[in-house]
């Protein structure tokens, strides 16, 4: 494999893997303050849970990602992420050539 493979083997799969994980690892549930956690913390369960669902909303991962995208913490795990496993990808692709040239 030369390195001009290797290159665009590894930018391709840390390309897909982080827009992947950037798409399923949004949504959920989002708190707006105030929530007093000492507060919660003392209640009992079922009036703990009631005062938490009335603080909070539920997103999907479309709109999660949609008002993910104008931050720019959102883009520098993104690119962290894709650094991460292009590296990775990249000294995965040299092992392996240098195992099957040994």
């Amino acid at each position: 494999m030369n390195w001009k493979s290797a290159i665009i083997a590894s930018a391709s799969v840390a390309f897909v893997a982080t827009l992947l994980h950037q798409i399923i690892s949004t949504g959920g549930t989002y708190y707006f303050a105030p929530v007093d956690w000492e507060v919660v913390n003392e209640l009992p369960y079922p009036e703990a849970k009631k005062y938490l669902v009335e603080r909070s909303k539920n997103y999907t991962l479309w709109e999660s990602l949609k008002s993910s995208v104008y931050y720019p913490h959102f883009w520098l795990s993104a690119l962290v992420e894709l650094a991460f496993l292009f590296f990775i990808g990249l000294a995965s692709c040299w092992l392996f050539n240098r195992k099957s040239n040994a």
